[in-house]
């Protein structure tokens, strides 16, 4: 959300879909944080409940980036959906992501390279929206 805010993209929304998969102390401080952040934006929306394999399904197929923020993961299921569905991928060279991307995708190596990815992205979508699925600690705020 923070490297989304500071690309400046006032015509695009970013949504933040899931639930957290595990509620533990730290868990539960990184969701409060993302309600105040989305709180504090106009563009940013965090819509934080379980979602059902329908309700994924139609994120995915909405958006018009899935973007995954991860700063540790082996490899995403999310990833697999948004090639089901062609929707490109924003994604963080982390663990096996690399691998599972495709053409068109965009990749990040930290905070600054995903503010530059958001604008390439949107940029290359005439500002529309931005869709992130799923959300876990390990993502990025």
């Amino acid at each position: 959300m923070r490297a989304f805010e500071k690309a400046s993209l006032t015509k695009t929304q970013l949504y933040v879909v899931g639930s957290l998969r595990l509620e533990y102390h730290d868990t539960i401080e990184y969701l409060a944080e993302l309600h105040s952040l989305a709180q504090a934006s106009a563009n940013v929306h965090l819509q934080e409940h379980f979602l059902t394999d329908e309700e994924f399904d139609t994120w995915i197929a909405a958006s018009d980036w899935v973007v995954l923020p991860y700063r540790e993961i082996w490899s995403s299921s999310v990833a697999a959906r948004a090639r089901l569905f062609h929707r490109p991928a924003i994604l963080s060279t982390v663990g096996g992501l690399p691998e599972q991307g495709a053409d068109g995708d965009l990749f990040f190596d930290d905070d600054e390279e995903l503010v530059q990815v958001f604008r390439r992205a949107t940029e290359a979508q005439n500002e529309q929206s931005i869709s992130v699925a799923g959300m876990s600690r390990a993502e990025s705020a």
